[in-house]
């Protein structure tokens, strides 16, 4: 090898073989040692020979020979191959899964966003067919009406302008709120009357719904018939009995289930799929209905079971049930403080407790009330369940007749004060007091099938979060 020392100061041009000046460099000399080796590589002076030379130095070998690839038994290269692109193609498909996920994640955030922030379900005011047992609605009736056309009463409009005093006063005196509302003649009456009270609350839009209308007990009602579709709703449960040219209540469920997917996708007018939205939610969205159809929509939404929506009473006449945005959970929860009155919906369900008595086992009735209290799986919580019971069956605990919500409001308090705790060991509690068999209350009671204890846990988690 041949050392060549060149001041950078007086670098030749590149044609001549030699290094040129770079612009800006400094006037001070910087010696660049160059060395030439036979392979016809130039490597700065003092860096260690490369792995080439060395190996052309010990057997004399070319360069061009120690480039060569070392030979692989046959096969060998599609194996790399086919195991390079496995990985390429993993690692895309694995960039592509993400993506997709925060693509659809994203999506999911910006609808969230545009939803209200406060959905309040109202039942409509006393009307026509609340007064003398329906007498309006039966088929005999000189006067008779069909339900969709049945009013409002003088007391009903009151109680609608009184509903808008508390909405007004619930929204903080302002804001803006979109409104749904079933077809019924005393849903869009209550709608009318309690804007009137609302003061600088602006409602933006209002949308008739046929969804959300009342149940369908058929054309018009045969007084006769009516204490055998009473007795047989309840032998049949209300959830699934379907009077004749009428509505079950698993056919209006169905109709609520259609309901929340409009009102989660954003939007109750097909029309308004592919306008330009709004920037900004609404402060509520208001929906005047009936109160079984309250029930039941709030039984698709927190997965109630028909036992449970058989459990929880009609609200009474403009009653509201509030829902408020729960961010972290990205849902909705129920917040009683915040409904007309301010408590859970009221619910009973009647049970049986199984006690050990001597040698053998002795049930005996109660009732289970703030029903809705109770985690779900509510079935699941023996211990909470048994401070919760009044002993017998058949007490009349139906708040929705009375009068205002103050007088609802205390007539729960009233019932709650007589709950009668049980304290020592119980084997059991019926919750079905013998509809069904021993064995079939043995299987939904096993707690050691992997299916209940996963849905308990994950229902339980929810529960919490719920705070309800």
């Amino acid at each position: 090898a041949r050392d060549r020392e060149i001041p950078s100061c007086h670098a030749p041009s590149r044609s001549h073989g030699r290094t040129r000046r770079s612009q800006g460099a400094s006037d001070r000399s910087i010696t660049l040692r160059i060395r030439k080796r036979r392979t016809g590589s130039l490597c700065l002076a003092g860096a260690a020979p490369s792995d080439a030379c060395r190996r052309e130095r010990q057997v004399g070998v070319s360069l061009s020979s120690a480039r060569d690839p070392i030979p692989m038994p046959a096969g060998t290269s599609k194996l790399l191959a086919c195991a390079g692109l496995s990985v390429a193609l993993l690692f895309r498909e694995r960039a592509r899964r993400v993506l997709l996920c925060w693509l659809e994640d994203g999506m999911r955030e910006l609808a969230w966003r545009r939803l209200p922030r406060k959905i309040i379900f109202i039942r409509h005011g006393e009307a026509q067919h609340n007064l003398e047992g329906c007498a309006i609605l039966q088929e005999d009736n000189p006067n008779r009406k069909p339900d969709n056309l049945s009013e409002l009463t003088p007391r009903g409009r009151e109680q609608a302008r009184a509903a808008g005093h508390r909405l007004r006063r619930l929204l903080g005196g302002g804001g803006t709120v979109s409104a749904v509302v079933s077809p019924f003649e005393r849903t869009q009456q209550t709608l009318y009357a309690l804007q009137q009270n609302l003061g600088d609350v602006r409602v933006r839009r209002v949308h008739v719904d046929p969804r959300v209308r009342e149940q369908e007990f058929g054309n018009f009602q045969v007084a006769e018939d009516m204490p055998r579709h009473k007795q047989t709703a309840e032998e049949v449960g209300r959830f699934y009995y379907r009077r004749p040219t009428g509505e079950s209540g698993a056919d209006v469920y169905d109709r609520a289930a259609s309901f929340w997917d409009s009102l989660l996708g954003g939007s109750f007018d097909v029309q308004d799929l592919f306008r330009r939205r709004r920037a900004g939610p609404d402060d509520a969205l208001l929906v005047v209905t009936h109160g079984l159809t309250m029930r039941l929509l709030l039984m698709r939404y927190f997965n109630w079971s028909p036992q449970t929506f058989d459990a929880v009473y009609n609200p009474g006449n403009c009653d509201f049930w509030v829902l408020v945005k729960d961010e972290a959970r990205r849902a909705y929860r129920l917040e009683p403080a915040d409904c007309s009155p301010p408590c859970t919906p009221w619910a009973t369900r009647q049970v049986r407790v199984v006690r050990h008595a001597g040698a053998g086992l002795e049930a005996q009735d109660y009732t289970l009330v703030d029903y809705l209290a109770l985690p779900q799986p509510r079935t699941s919580h023996l211990e909470p369940a048994l401070q919760s019971l009044v002993p017998g069956h058949g007490h009349h605990l139906n708040p929705s007749r009375l009068a205002s919500p103050e007088e609802r409001e205390a007539f729960i308090k009233e019932q709650l004060a007589k709950v009668e705790p049980i304290e020592g060991k119980v084997h059991s509690i019926d919750w079905w007091c013998g509809k069904i068999s021993e064995e079939g209350v043995g299987l939904r009671m096993d707690k050691s099938l992997p299916m209940r204890r996963t849905v308990s846990a994950r229902r339980e988690r929810a529960a919490r979060c719920e705070g309800w």
